[in-house]
């Protein structure tokens, strides 16, 4: 997840970009089944009450009797943070399927149970106030990762405000959003009839928010035969086709650098506000929402916005520490791997900007100029914690504080230090792999099998992709605290640091072999030069 730059000198200081999980559905044990055969989970019809600014649902599931126990996850992916989004429910009555209510206790904000109900269909009828409203923030729930009701849009991350049932979780799952008259619903699922959407599985709806508005619009593109889509509410008319001719950009960019699209359609969610303040990002599988203020659509950082959430459907979505697989919604995850979600990620975004056309590669030196002295800026921000130990006291942010020292260290910090460990890599390897490689051997051996790698693994993987002894770069840089030297590194691709603040300026007279380092650096590992 990402926060676009405030404007001001401190424009970048909530840079909050994330992973969300791509989870692969398990087979499903023997269980309860729709008319056609199938097994079946939820069923939700959320209904967008905007007088009451409420949203009333009634969810509905197969019970085989005894015990039944659901939930509302306490965390999302890409966010990190206990958020208990439970707490957003005002109340909650539990019915069987002839209407009768049953007795059900609410043990803590986000678990619900029924100590004995009946076989059967059970139906749970709540309401629930917005997480994300722009006047209001509860729990420090990011926008993006919450839901919000507003006059002329709103917006459902699932994951803020539909329970479920742990077994039930790789059943096929529906909703159905009733939305105020002439509203629309965009979602990146399949949509059976307007405003209702299918999903293969729980962890499939949970990671597929939907954007409403009676305003917005809708352009699509094929890139690889795969089909995208912009949906963006808040701009003037058309404004959404110029918009998907960037996405469409980075799409083709990261065709070329990753040899493949990984997901069978996307979707790019988009609101833009008045007066809204800054902006988010939160990316998922197959589609982000982001929302931000008007203005920032015609600024670069938006473009930066759109290719950071992007190119998450590889590295947080795909490729991804083997807790994200499967995560457990109900309790919190520490992991000390959000440096490879967030940072790679912040650092390979430009060089999907510069491959399409939106930036050049003086921008692409000018913005990591400028991420290296706001990390060093931030410094008493981040504290002497390493990398690894920030990313796994997420689950702890109590203030405000902690989100800062969290994003300085990720993004701008982030940024910085992988953009060193990729000079590092090359020049270990000769100029034969980087960070780019990296990424494609993780999606060969890991994602593309269905698995994460381990907790403890992911140095060593650094390591053998560069077939170096990477042991102190990461004891100084990504487990401990120091921000790295870049000038000796630069000398690689025939540039140099200049001034306290570590401006990146191209020396005047590069070797010949410095030169090809540097068209290296920009050019796809299978059409690259190799020297």
């Amino acid at each position: 997840m990402s926060s676009a730059p405030r404007s001001g000198r401190h424009g970048r200081l909530l840079r909050l970009l994330a992973c969300c999980a791509t989870l692969l559905p398990a087979a499903a044990a023997a269980a309860p089944s729709d008319p056609r055969g199938d097994p079946m989970g939820g069923r939700y019809v959320v209904v967008l009450d905007r007088a009451a600014t409420r949203w009333r649902v009634t969810a509905t599931f197969d019970h085989g009797g005894g015990p039944f126990e659901a939930w509302f996850q306490r965390w999302t992916p890409g966010a990190y943070h206990l958020a208990d989004y439970g707490a957003s429910v005002e109340s909650i009555v539990a019915r069987d399927a002839a209407g009768n209510e049953l007795a059900l206790e609410r043990d803590g904000p986000c678990r619900v149970v029924i100590a004995d109900a009946p076989a059967g269909r059970l139906a749970l009828d709540y309401v629930a106030t917005p997480c994300a409203q722009r006047d209001l923030n509860e729990r420090m729930i990011l926008s993006v990762e919450g839901n919000r009701i507003a006059a002329d849009y709103a917006y459902v991350s699932p994951n803020s405000l539909l329970c479920f049932v742990r077994d039930q979780i790789d059943w096929p799952c529906e909703v159905r959003y009733e939305l105020p008259p002439g509203w629309k619903a965009a979602c990146a699922l399949d949509e059976r009839a307007p405003g209702s959407f299918a999903a293969p599985s729980w962890w499939r709806l949970e990671d597929s928010p939907a954007l409403f508005s009676p305003t917005q619009e809708t352009a699509t593109f094929e890139v690889a035969g795969i089909p995208h889509a912009v949906t963006l509410h808040g701009a003037a008319p058309g404004r959404v086709d110029e918009i998907a001719q960037r996405c469409r950009r980075l799409a083709e960019a990261a065709v070329a650098w990753m040899q493949r699209l990984p997901y069978p359609r996307y979707h790019y969610l988009l609101a833009a506000t008045p007066g809204e303040f800054g902006g988010a990002g939160l990316e998922h599988a197959d589609s982000t929402l982001i929302v931000t203020g008007d203005v920032m659509l015609g600024m670069p950082e938006y473009d930066h916005l759109l290719a950071h959430e992007y190119f998450h459907a590889w590295c947080a979505e795909r490729i991804k520490v083997d807790a994200l697989v499967r995560p457990d919604f109900t309790a919190p995850l520490r992991t000390g791997t959000i440096w490879a979600n967030e940072g790679i990620t912040e650092y390979f975004c430009r060089h999907l900007l510069v491959s399409a056309g939106l930036q050049t590669r003086a921008q692409f030196f000018a913005g990591l100029s400028q991420q290296g002295r706001e990390a060093r800026m931030l410094r008493p921000q981040i504290g002497e914690e390493g990398w690894t130990a920030i990313a796994r006291a997420a689950p702890d942010w109590d203030e405000i504080g902690d989100l800062m020292q969290f994003s300085a260290r990720h993004y701008p910090a982030g940024s910085f230090t992988v953009f060193a460990l990729d000079l590092e890599m090359r020049a270990a390897s000769g100029g034969e792999r980087g960070i780019a490689d990296l990424l494609r051997f993780l999606m060969a051996a890991f994602a593309d099998r269905g698995r994460g790698y381990a907790e403890d693994e992911l140095a060593q993987l650094v390591a053998g992709v560069a077939q170096a002894d990477l042991d102190e770069f990461f004891a100084r840089h990504i487990d401990g605290s120091e921000l790295p030297a870049i000038k000796e590194r630069l000398a690689l691709i025939g540039f140099t640091a200049r001034g306290g603040m570590q401006e990146m300026v191209p020396l005047p007279e590069p070797t010949a072999e410095q030169a090809a380092a540097l068209e290296d650096l920009f050019t796809p590992p299978p059409t690259r030069s190799r020297r």
